[in-house]
């Protein structure tokens, strides 16, 4: 094995005085003698220092707590306590910097959802607005298919949608028109002018009031509609 090469002694005064500078950063003072040595080149290698005086260094040294002077064995405790205070300080800091981190993320993912909903619910709300329009512009169609024809059939029209009107509320039945705006319409003309047609008139009906309110015709419902059939002898064509 190669011999390893011999400090030289100007490197190696840099080293020692390192060594003493850490010592005096951290408040220790360490003995003129030490520091003599090391001028007069007493000591050949690094750790012939060390072997001789680093682990004495607190032993012979002294250090300043609280302005009061104490050897360097309790400073030395006081730098073990202070370093444990620190690291328990710096871990909770952590905690305390990974906690606010967690909810600053929380936070924000509530305000996307919190966006998210407020736009989605915009959307609807756009949406539903124009369905409410095209519902009015079928409605308006469908009265004055009612008020054209003054038969049995846009009379029986008349008072089902008041029924459901009543029942529902006005815009629940715009909203039901508007879900099929034609076929409100088509279904709406064949009550309102058809003659000698019970069966699709009766069909006709049954078909506009399920788009209206999404359900079908009640029995009763269905008796009645049958009897306005049977009265519908005055209804002419358009």
């Amino acid at each position: 094995m190669a011999k390893r090469k011999p400090i030289k002694t100007e490197n190696l005064r840099r080293k020692l005085k390192a060594r003493i500078r850490s010592f005096e950063k951290r408040g220790l003072f360490v003995p003129e003698d030490v520091r003599e040595k090391i001028k007069t080149g007493k000591y050949q290698t690094l750790k012939s220092f060390e072997r001789e005086n680093y682990k004495k260094l607190y032993n012979v040294s002294s250090g300043e707590i609280n302005g009061k002077v104490v050897p360097g064995t309790q400073y030395r405790e006081y730098e073990r306590r202070e370093a444990a205070r620190k690291a328990q300080e710096t871990k909770r800091q952590r905690e305390e910097a990974e906690r606010e981190r967690r909810e600053r993320e929380e936070q924000e993912r509530q305000e996307r959802e919190w966006e998210e909903e407020r736009r989605r619910r915009d959307e609807f709300e756009r949406q539903r607005a124009d369905k409410y329009q095209e519902g009015e512009i079928v409605f308006e169609e469908v009265q004055r298919l009612i008020d054209e024809y003054p038969t049995a059939g846009s009379k029986f029209l008349k008072r089902k949608l008041s029924r459901e009107i009543a029942t529902y509320g006005l815009d629940n039945v715009i909203m039901g028109l508007a879900q099929a705006p034609s076929d409100s319409i088509e279904y709406a003309k064949i009550i309102c002018y058809y003659q000698d047609e019970k069966p699709k008139i009766q069909q006709a009906m049954h078909e506009f009031l399920n788009i209206i309110r999404g359900t079908k015709e009640t029995a009763d419902e269905a008796k009645e509609t049958g009897e306005v059939m049977d009265r519908m002898t005055d209804m002419s064509a358009p």
